[in-house]
């Protein structure tokens, strides 16, 4: 991703969208199937990192070392998504997907359980079809432009590198992770399902939709800013406080 929407998604422009930076990921990803396929929803297994907090009261996971995956669906609404690279409102794209996440109960933590562990709900979830699309947004890396002391990426940690030997099991995986203020995104998919130039295509309206959610957050432009000193936010949250 060019770096300046980069920087913008990963600190304002979340923040005036008042959703998270995956939730902008995935709003773009649901603009740029819908302007290149026709559909109305698109379901997309979602990795999260699974230490979740609330999982198991009480627990510190501050010092756990290790991966810790979990994977659930999300359905996507694609209704209007396609108006947003044809210089719509992406404000109902970015609420549709952020309400939509936000329902998930503990980031979708539980849904391993329902769908390998009980039996009754296991039975039921494994006649769904499968999500035809994985995304994993790995998160923020500060590292200043170079890995940090003592820490270097593990050889496998590059899925590229196996993903000519290993089994797929999605028509589409997206990987994002962002170092310092820079995302980039790597798009794999198994030999015979799309033809570079489609996936291609797709990536590129996908760093549209994006370039276009930073651009077009609300308060992006310098005559939507406002600036409060340290008494007015006090007042303001002794009016907020009241108001309650």
């Amino acid at each position: 991703m060019p770096a300046a929407p980069s920087a913008a998604l990963l600190g304002p422009a979340a923040a005036a969208w008042s959703a998270s930076t995956q939730d902008l990921l995935l709003a773009a990803l649901a603009s740029a199937v819908a302007h290149r396929h026709d559909g109305t929803a698109l379901v997309v297994d979602v990795e999260g990192h699974g230490r979740e907090e609330d999982a198991v009261p009480g627990a510190d996971v501050s010092r756990t070392v290790g991966w810790f995956t979990s994977v659930f669906p999300v359905r996507l609404d694609l209704a209007g998504a396609a108006a947003v690279l044809a210089g719509g409102d992406p404000a109902p794209v970015v609420t549709a997907v952020r309400t939509r996440t936000n329902s998930v109960p503990g980031n979708g933590i539980g849904y391993g359980v329902l769908r390998h562990l009980d039996p009754e709900s296991a039975a039921e979830l494994a006649d769904l079809p499968a999500p035809p699309v994985r995304f994993n947004y790995l998160g923020r890396l500060v590292t200043g432009g170079a890995e940090p002391p003592g820490w270097s990426a593990a050889p496998e940690s590059d899925a590229l590198k196996h993903a000519g030997t290993r089994v797929m099991s999605h028509a589409l995986e997206l990987n994002v992770v962002a170092r310092d203020d820079e995302l980039r995104a790597d798009w794999t998919w198994p030999e015979g399902v799309f033809t570079t130039d489609e996936v291609r295509a797709l990536a590129e309206s996908w760093v549209s939709a994006l370039s276009r959610l930073a651009d077009t957050a609300p308060g992006a432009r310098p005559d939507h800013l406002v600036t409060l000193g340290a008494g007015e936010l006090d007042r303001l949250r002794a009016g907020l406080g009241a108001a309650r």
